[in-house]
């Protein structure tokens, strides 16, 4: 599986990217035919809630793409998130 990892309005860190690719190749156990994914790290800031962090992810699967997003106050919490939606998406998807 390919993993691309870009970041608008940051800087992806080593340990960052080291943590988004350790959790996603978690999900080749629930399907080998994964070509790519990409993930995109946002940070934008709330005029109510401060700092906000966006994961985006787009998994190019044989079939229709799965997507899934999610916005949390730390990077590595909302990892965890997308992770797990593309987890649930893969087990429906079989």
């Amino acid at each position: 599986m390919n993993i691309i990892i870009h970041g608008q309005n940051i800087d992806t860190t080593d340990a960052l990217r080291e943590y988004a690719e350790d959790k996603m190749q978690r999900l080749e156990k629930y399907a080998k035919d994964i070509t790519q994914l990409s993930l995109t790290f946002e940070r934008n800031f709330h005029h109510r809630h401060g700092k906000i962090c966006t994961v985006k992810a787009q998994m190019q699967v044989s079939g229709p793409d799965i997507y899934a997003e999610t916005e949390h106050e730390d990077f590595y919490a909302a990892i965890d998130i997308v992770q797990d939606m593309l987890e649930t998406q893969l087990r429906k998807r079989h």
